[in-house]
């Protein structure tokens, strides 16, 4: 699913699974600022890229997702969610993120499950939404994240009573370390938590076990 020029677009009680894209994202792509996609009781399972963004990759425009499932989808970085565009906006709500896995062995910007990008002010939020067993393997860079890294300055991340549980960053080749199991980020933008659950995150042999920054 390729949405471009003005798409108004609902999509509700859609299976994507087993996609297969070479380069780039293999399920949905969303890429017109004008554009705005509605994701409903959707499950991505089991879909996989060489390159970013096995399940969504958003590079412009309005996302909102709400009772959807992401598992099993694997990617270079962000596999189920890769951001790369200015002013984007994400609301995802009453959701599971659970088994999505970033190789990271040809990207050194590595997060299991969503990879951020873009700048000049976009905003992303999270509610009741659930993170279990993301990860990312083995990486070419001591920063990368379980679930979450973040590239660039302006970005606005909300997670409001949402839970972390059993994520994992693993050790990079360069320098036998790793960075955060949930949350990595050294860009100046704002990071939002209230009412959240961290719980039995790992970060290998390096830094944050749930968030780091720095």
């Amino acid at each position: 699913l390729w949405l471009k020029a003005n798409a108004d677009i609902t999509v509700k009680n859609v299976t994507f699974s087993g996609t297969d894209g070479v380069s780039g994202c293999a399920a949905v792509r969303l890429e017109d600022a004008s554009s705005k996609l509605a994701l409903e009781s959707c499950s991505f399972n089991d879909n996989k890229t060489s390159g970013n963004g096995a399940a969504i990759v958003l590079t412009a425009g309005t996302m909102r997702v709400s009772d959807c499932i992401f598992l099993g989808n694997t990617a270079s970085s962000g596999s189920a969610l890769y951001v790369n565009g200015e002013s984007a906006s994400i609301s995802i709500a009453d959701s599971r993120f659970e088994a999505n896995v970033a190789d990271g062995e040809d990207d050194e910007m590595c997060a299991g499950a969503v990879l951020l990008i873009g700048d000049d002010g976009g905003s992303v939020s999270f509610t009741d939404t659930k993170f279990y067993d993301n990860g990312c393997l083995l990486g070419s860079n001591i920063l990368n994240a379980g679930i979450i890294r973040v590239l660039a300055d302006g970005q606005s991340l909300f997670f409001d009573n949402c839970v972390f549980d059993g994520n994992y960053s693993n050790r990079s080749k360069q320098n036998n370390n790793a960075c955060a199991s949930v949350l990595q980020s050294r860009s100046e933008s704002s990071f939002y938590f209230n009412a959240c659950e961290f719980r039995n995150n790992t970060s290998g042999t390096g830094h944050g076990s749930g968030v780091y920054g720095g």
